[in-house]
């Protein structure tokens, strides 16, 4: 039998940080912040046209967004 000696190495978490030539972001907090600010934005978007559109066959769409998006928002706004 071959014994042989195997290294794992668990990365710190505190090395865990997105590098770019002046700045330093942690990438779940910046991950966080893009995914609702996306979400926050099809919200207004929705929001507005929902306004906007004078046919009922228009509203369906935006309505049906609007409700995804904050069925997406409301249950897991969390930050690990």
């Amino acid at each position: 039998m071959l014994d042989q000696e195997i290294k794992i190495e668990i990365p710190d978490a505190q090395e865990k940080v997105w590098k770019s030539c002046c700045i330093e972001l942690d990438p779940e907090f910046t991950q966080f912040f893009i995914k609702y600010a996306i979400l926050i934005g099809l919200m207004v978007f929705s929001a507005v046209e929902l306004s906007r559109a004078t046919e009922c066959t228009d509203r369906n769409m935006f309505q049906s967004l609007l409700t995804l998006m904050i069925g997406i928002a409301l249950p897991n706004p969390k930050l690990k």
